[in-house]
C-alpha cells in the first residue's frame, strides 16, 4: 500500500493561500500522482490545497513554485495513512522565484506538531495484529477526527499531534485490546509498540 500527503501552499510573510503553485517531489519518498481526477502536474488548487498519492513510505521534500515565489518542505509519508504538511513560499522582490528554507511538516497556528508511527502485536505470541481500531484515550492536544485501522503487519500512523504525551488504546477484530504512551516531539515522529491481549 502507498500513502498520500494533503497540503496546503501559504505565502510566508502573512501565511495567505498560494494558488496555482506547482508542486514536485525534491526528494523521496517515491512515485508521486496527483488524484485521479487531475492526472496531469500536481497544481494547488484555488485554496492553496494540494493532494500527492501514490507516495511510497519514508520522508522526503516537496517542493512549490508559483509566480509569487518558491518553497520547501519535509514530509513523512505512511503506508495507508494520510499525512498533512504545509510549504510556505517566500517571495523575491522584482516577482522572481528562488529556492526557499526547508519548512517544517503541518505547523499550525497551536504551535508546531509531530507524527506517530506505532504497530500494535499480541502480548502472548508477539505476532502483529491486523485490522485493529486506534483510539485516543487522552493527549496533548485536539484528537484526531480520523481513528486508523492497522495494516496487515500491525502498522498505523497519526499525523499532525500537539507536541506532549499521548495515551493510545487498540481493539482488535476479536476483541483483544491494549494500551500504551507514547511522547510525541515537534517535527518529529515518535514510534510506539501496544501491545493486546484477549
Amino acid at each position: 500500500m502507498r500513502g498520500s500527503v494533503l497540503g496546503c501552499v501559504v505565502r510566508a510573510d502573512n501565511g495567505a493561500l498560494v494558488p496555482n503553485a506547482k508542486i514536485e517531489v525534491v526528494r523521496g519518498p517515491g512515485v508521486v500522482r496527483g488524484p485521479a481526477s487531475s492526472p496531469g502536474p500536481v497544481v494547488s488548487g484555488d485554496g492553496g490545497g494540494f493532494v500527492l498519492s501514490g507516495l511510497s513510505e519514508g520522508e522526503g521534500v516537496l517542493s512549490a513554485l508559483s509566480s509569487a515565489g518558491r518553497g520547501q518542505a519535509r514530509v513523512y509519508a505512511f503506508d495507508n495513512a494520510s499525512s498533512e504538511v504545509t510549504i510556505e513560499i517566500t517571495e523575491v522582490p522584482g516577482g522572481a522565484a528562488r529556492g526557499g528554507g526547508v519548512g517544517q511538516t503541518k505547523k499550525t497556528e497551536r504551535g508546531a506538531t509531530g507524527s506517530l508511527r506505532g504497530r500494535v502485536v499480541h502480548i502472548s505470541t508477539g505476532k502483529p495484529v491486523a485490522d485493529a481500531a486506534i483510539s485516543v484515550v487522552h493527549g496533548a492536544g485536539p484528537v484526531p477526527d480520523i481513528a486508523p485501522l492497522t495494516d496487515s503487519s500491525g502498522w498505523f500512523a497519526l499525523d499532525g499531534l500537539p507536541a506532549g504525551d499521548w495515551l493510545l488504546r487498540a481493539l482488535g477484530p476479536s476483541g483483544e485490546t491494549g494500551e500504551a504512551t507514547v511522547c510525541v516531539s515537534a517535527g518529529r515522529v515518535a514510534e510506539m509498540v501496544i501491545k493486546t491481549g484477549a
